[in-house]
């Protein structure tokens, strides 16, 4: 669109279109994480819970800066 010198605002309404897209997806995907992965890693206690949880709070603060 860029290159296609399109009209500013119609980009930017792509690029609203698509950041929301990839929250979306990444939000499917935490969910199903954390019904899976997650549950199953507090099911068996221990070292695995606890990195489970760091893991994802690893990925929160990357996401954040």
């Amino acid at each position: 669109m860029i290159e296609g010198r399109k009209y500013c605002p119609d980009i930017l309404n792509q690029t609203a279109a698509v950041k929301a897209a990839i929250v979306s997806l990444e939000s499917s995907i935490l969910e199903k994480h954390l019904h899976a992965c997650v549950k199953t890693a507090f099911a068996t206690k221990g070292t695995k819970a606890e990195e489970a949880i760091c893991e994802l709070l690893e990925i929160f603060r990357r996401a954040s800066k």
